[in-house]
């Protein structure tokens, strides 16, 4: 996509000692793109040329006239229109995900994390529905537990995709060693700055979870760091990896992916240069050029379309003339059109991310949690969150036979019929669903009066699940 050029900031501008995965410096157009798609109009404005070129094709000699030029694409840009596609979308997707309570399950000495989980005092939820977003948005995002000494227990914190730097894994694929940018505007001496801070976070030789401060990346040793600090929560240092986990749009590890929403953001994008080309042409006709034929001009006057401007032309054979030229709008139905079908194709594009599974007929196509992009991208959540809170009751003692995570993946837009419960109970044995999909889809259709899965299952053990649905089923439209 030529339009997603590089926009510097100063987290382009990290110390030539810090070492950048190059997976980074590949996806830092499209983090970005996305990033300000998702913030909307203002932020993709505030990008200037990265998103909207200016044209230099209109605008003669632009070369000598700086100043007209900057005026020319000041008025460009103004009046351009940005579709907010991608925040409709994401917003859209993420109520469609959380759209009834799920199904979490802590055993007690993590129970303090549906209250607050992240150090800023998010509730579980909250944090939740923030890595889905991410996900959506950039296909990337850290989640970390931090050790809180003050209540001694853990909080979570996140690190967006621009922020981490480098990674390393090792030969099973497992993430063994981050490079985090801390870099922020603090207040130092009496005015703002741009501090440049840089963390690694890893594990050592002896499989000791550390972080460290560092301003060399090029000569750190991460398997033997020096001056590292190692968190310690009652005593106990972490030693079994990373305490967090890396999520991507559909998986979870160190490789980048491809945000399953981009195409959202093309399509805006399209639609945002097309629109300014369509207001651009829309003004020219409505502002009449004045022309003179054989009169002195006064040569301060830039000679160029546009109001409040005017063309020169000599004719020794003809009369002196004084009139205007008016633009006739040829091709404005063409971008008009262009610009509803790039706001089409951005809405076909949400569309499809919801809906993939709605495509077949077949019911394992129709229901299968596997199908479909958001499908997969919950289901990525619902994968990261478990082994998140499984690290978290590891390192606080706490056990983690109770842990349970589920999140709507049925996004299906027709009721439940019987004979789809029927399918759905004789694809179990399979292994193509599990009893606690099932239970899941059972729970949004309101056929079942149980709250939890384990409650359910014990039934099921001792009845099979026909009997167990029947009677639940039964019970749960009798109330």
């Amino acid at each position: 996509m030529a339009f997603f050029g590089m926009i510097k900031t100063k987290k382009d501008s990290t110390d030539d000692a810090i070492v950048i995965n190059p997976g980074y410096g590949e996806f830092i157009p499209i983090w970005k793109a996305q990033i300000a798609s998702y913030a909307g109009e203002t932020a993709i404005k505030k990008a200037g040329e990265t998103y909207l070129p200016l044209p230099s094709g209109k605008i003669p000699q632009k070369s000598k006239e700086p100043k007209y030029v900057a005026e020319y694409y000041a008025g460009y840009i103004a009046r351009a229109d940005f579709p907010e596609a991608l925040q409709e979308g994401v917003s859209s997707m993420t109520g469609m995900v959380f759209e009834d309570a799920g199904i979490v399950e802590l055993p007690e000495g993590l129970k303090y994390l549906f209250d607050v989980t992240t150090s800023k005092g998010d509730s579980l939820k909250t944090a939740m529905r923030y890595t889905l977003q991410r996900q959506l948005i950039t296909g990337r995002i850290l989640a970390l537990w931090t050790v809180d000494t003050v209540n001694n227990n853990l909080k979570m914190v996140f690190y967006d995709a621009l922020s981490i730097l480098d990674w390393h894994s090792d030969n099973a694929g497992n993430v063994v060693a981050i490079t985090l940018d801390e870099s922020s505007n603090q207040f130092v001496d009496g005015k703002w700055e741009w501090v440049a801070k840089y963390r690694v976070i890893g594990i050592d030789a002896a499989m000791n979870y550390y972080n460290a401060i560092v301003s060399d990346t090029t000569r750190f040793n991460f398997a033997s760091p020096e001056g590292a600090k190692y968190d310690n929560l009652h005593g106990i240092v972490y030693k079994n990896g990373i305490p967090g986990i890396i999520f991507n749009s559909t998986n979870i590890g160190g490789s980048t992916e491809i945000p399953v929403t981009l195409k959202i953001t093309e399509s805006a994008i399209k639609a945002y240069i097309n629109s300014a080309d369509y207001e651009q042409s829309l003004s020219h006709t409505a502002q009449p050029t004045l022309y003179t034929i054989n009169c002195k001009l006064d040569p301060s006057v830039t000679l160029c379309l546009g109001a409040a401007v005017a063309l020169g032309v000599e004719n020794p054979e003809g009369k002196p003339e004084i009139g205007y030229l008016e633009t006739q709008g040829v091709g404005l139905a063409a971008l008009c059109t262009a610009i509803e079908n790039h706001k089409k194709e951005a809405r076909k594009n949400i569309e499809l991310i919801e809906n993939a599974a709605e495509a077949g007929v077949a019911l394992n196509t129709r229901l299968s949690v596997k199908t479909a992009s958001l499908q997969n991208v919950a289901l990525t959540l619902e994968q990261g969150w478990v082994q998140l809170l499984k690290m978290a009751a590891t390192w606080m003692n706490a056990g983690d036979s109770k842990i349970t995570v589920k999140v709507n993946t049925d996004f299906r837009k027709d009721n439940l019929l019987p004979q789809d419960i029927v399918q759905l109970a004789a694809m179990i044995p399979s292994g193509a669903y599990s009893k606690r999909d099932l239970f899941f889809i059972l729970k949004k259709a309101k056929l079942t009066q149980f709250e939890k899965f384990d409650e359910w299952d014990a039934v099921v053990e001792e009845n099979g699940i026909p009997a167990t649905i029947i009677q639940d089923v039964t019970d749960a439209n009798s109330q």
